[in-house]
């Protein structure tokens, strides 16, 4: 944040920001969060945005453990942060729940 010549904080960057509707305040200052909630928030939108990738039908490929470097099928996802996938694994139509981390979409 950049103060302006008269010692004010400068918002106009902020504001301008594509999405950004108003700021916060109350009293005429700024509302402002702790580091520890903030970190909170970010870890919520990244969870959020991972849950967004996968579709249905979409082929993965697995990138962790035992079924390491198959090809499967994305089914649902299974919580915040797990994914069932259906894996045909030695002639046999399986289904697994796999940690979103652990396998990314094939093009």
């Amino acid at each position: 944040m950049r103060l302006r010549h008269d010692g004010q904080q400068n918002w106009s960057p902020i504001r301008s920001t594509l999405g950004v509707s108003h700021l916060v305040n109350f009293g005429g200052l700024a509302a402002s969060l702790d580091d520890k909630t903030m970190d909170n928030l970010k870890q919520q939108i990244d969870k959020a945005l991972v849950v967004k990738v996968f579709s249905i039908g979409d082929k993965v490929e697995i990138l962790k453990g035992p079924f390491k470097g198959i090809e499967a099928i994305f089914s649902t996802y299974k919580g915040e942060e797990r994914a069932m996938l259906f894996i045909n694994f030695m002639a046999k139509n399986l289904t697994a729940k796999f940690d979103l981390k652990d396998f990314k979409k094939v093009a």
